[in-house]
């Protein structure tokens, strides 16, 4: 869940780097947030774990062979993991 950051409270500390401002708060939580034109692409499909039934050795977040882009496994057994959490 997204902080508000219009009043951050005491002891936060902002980074600002290209294209993007990253606020860490003291409880260690990190909220990056984009400039506009600087949005990352988040790339979303099921691993090849996922596919198979071996869900367990899926990490989440995976490259395909060629190693471009990261991509957000987003088969079910994800969302039940952040349920149980």
């Amino acid at each position: 869940m997204l902080r508000d950051t219009k009043k951050l409270p005491p002891g936060c500390k902002i980074v600002h780097g290209e294209g993007y401002r990253k606020i860490i708060y003291p409880d260690g939580y990190e909220q990056v947030e984009f400039y506009p034109g600087h949005e990352p692409r988040v790339y979303r499909s099921r691993s090849e774990a996922c596919e198979t039934g071996e869900c367990e050795k899926c990490p989440g977040l995976y490259r395909l062979p060629d190693g471009a882009e990261p991509i957000l496994c987003n088969h079910e057994c994800h969302l039940k993991r952040n349920q149980d959490v």
